[in-house]
């Protein structure tokens, strides 16, 4: 009885809301920013059965170069970065000279100077021991955050939204689920978590009658290191697997990759006097949002 209408960002939640109370998907908010980064025109024609054509032409601009640029985003809360730079640092400095690390630095005060502390520490160690100098990248408001996610060619994250702001640009990704063991045992046992990141979610909802794995990353499009796996072993080989996924460009190339990433933009179905047909139009969830509400304001 409080509400008319839900609006919601991912594709499946449409399908679950509208028997209880109307609802409409407007696309995921990453979708805008995305579509403002690359220059994609509202009300662009595109086919899905051209998924691959369109991703080719948008994701991820390669770079051109003998070194691997790896980003570090350790999380946006004090208490998830401190849990997981430790495990970042052990793992990254295993890794050869050619490899250049990039820590993305949250917009959160106490969390900047923690980890201003932290990586000068850090960096004082590394260079005692002959290794590249860890370099530090600031978020800022002004700056589309896919200008600094494009600096790199894979990619460790805390579980969030810039897991699938990575995979917009196509930048293999290794999700880290850590958390404290109460909270880890009390999900696990209330809602039997496979899943953390919305990629994952997706193809696990789409394929929801085939058993999921997560501790094997089992039918996952992206690893997860969640709970008791999230450990040094294990993000050693996914560092490994992912820097050799972007060397050769295979890991976003799949179909059924591009499918759910396309999945969470707002399309529209209009006829096309120049093709003769039906074709889908991408929108962005601001203007999908604003002409549900008119449109609905106008049936009142």
């Amino acid at each position: 009885n409080l509400y008319d209408h839900v609006f919601c960002i991912l594709p499946f939640e449409e399908k679950f809301y509208k028997n209880i109370i109307p609802t409409t998907f407007v696309g995921h908010p990453s979708t805008e920013t995305f579509m403002k980064y690359k220059k994609i025109q509202k009300n662009k024609s595109c086919y899905h059965k051209n998924i691959d054509i369109f991703y080719k032409k948008y994701n991820h601009d390669a770079h051109n170069c003998d070194s691997h640029n790896l980003l570090l985003l350790p999380g946006s809360r004090i208490q998830e970065v401190k849990r997981n730079l430790p495990l970042i640092q052990k793992s990254s400095d295993k890794l050869n000279n050619d490899i250049n690390l990039y820590l993305i630095m949250a917009s959160d005060t106490k969390v900047k100077k923690w980890l201003n502390s932290q990586i000068k520490q850090w960096n004082i160690k590394r260079k005692k021991e002959n290794l590249n100098l860890v370099k530090l990248i600031h978020q800022t408001k002004n700056i589309n955050k896919f200008n600094i996610l494009n600096k790199g060619d894979s990619a460790i994250a805390a579980s969030g939204t810039v897991v699938t702001d990575l995979g917009f640009l196509g930048i293999p990704t290794i999700v880290l689920g850590k958390a404290d063991k109460l909270t880890e045992q009390y999900f696990k046992k209330k809602y039997c978590i496979h899943s953390l990141s919305i990629p994952n979610i997706i193809h696990e909802f789409n394929f929801k009658n085939e058993k999921f794995d997560y501790k094997n990353n089992k039918n996952k499009l992206i690893p997860e290191l969640l709970f008791e796996n999230c450990t040094e072993e294990n993000l050693d080989y996914y560092i490994k697997k992912n820097i050799k996924y972007s060397k050769e460009n295979t890991q976003f190339n799949s179909t059924t990759v591009n499918e759910i990433y396309l999945s969470l933009f707002s399309t529209s179905q209009i006829y096309s006097l120049q093709h003769k047909k039906f074709i889908t139009e991408i929108q962005t969830p601001s203007d999908t949002a604003a002409n549900k509400i008119i449109d609905i304001l106008k049936s009142k």
